[in-house]
């Protein structure tokens, strides 16, 4: 803010027009000694600093910021306060202009989302039928797998069957069975013990 002083002769004035009317009266008389001097002095206006400013941190919110479940779906929480601090704050032009660009971010970006959503709706619904269709190839060609059969059995049924594998069996060596001689031979070693056995049959065979 700036301040008028003026000073006529030692006498200092505030007020411009009182200034230059006494300036007029010293003129009057030339045989006075003049002393006019005038500035403007800047003086700091209190009234006119800032007193509440509000920083895009109060206000700005992400996609993970805190929310509420309400009775109309999901809404960010407004935190106590913010609503005044808006209305009285003494940058409300820099906030506006944030908040509007901010507000454009969000629509672009929920239009960007509504295309996403289209996009994968189509995808699903192609692919749905597809799937269908492939289901109606499947029962279709199911039924011409069960004609063919039922044409084969007409004919007779002379369709080659897998060879089965032979496992080789293993085969065991014959027992050999001592001979007469043998029996003969031991009975003599064992004596009168052997000659027992063999009465008793045990080397008979």
């Amino acid at each position: 803010m700036k301040k008028f002083i003026g000073n006529v002769n030692g006498v200092e004035y505030n007020n411009r027009e009182d200034f230059n009317e006494a300036v007029k009266k010293a003129m009057q008389n030339p045989c006075e000694t003049l002393v006019i001097t005038s500035y403007e002095k800047v003086i700091p206006d209190e009234e006119a600093k800032p007193k509440n400013i509000v920083s895009a941190d109060d206000f700005v919110i992400e996609l993970e910021s805190d929310k509420e479940d309400t009775e109309n779906g999901v809404e960010y929480r407004i935190y106590d306060g913010l609503k005044e601090k808006l209305q009285n704050c003494d940058n409300k032009n820099e906030v506006k202009q944030l908040i509007v660009k901010k507000l454009k971010e969000w629509n672009n970006c929920y239009d960007d989302n509504e295309r996403n959503i289209s996009n994968y709706e189509d995808e699903i619904r192609v692919t749905n039928r597809n799937i269908e269709e492939c289901k109606e190839h499947r029962t279709n060609l199911e039924a011409g797998i069960r004609y063919y059969k039922t044409l084969l059995g007409y004919v007779g049924d002379d369709e080659e069957k897998p060879v089965e594998k032979k496992i080789p069996v293993e085969r065991k060596k014959p027992v050999q069975i001592a001979s007469k001689d043998f029996f003969d031979e031991l009975s003599s070693s064992l004596g009168t013990f052997g000659a027992y056995l063999k009465k008793k049959g045990f080397f008979d065979f």
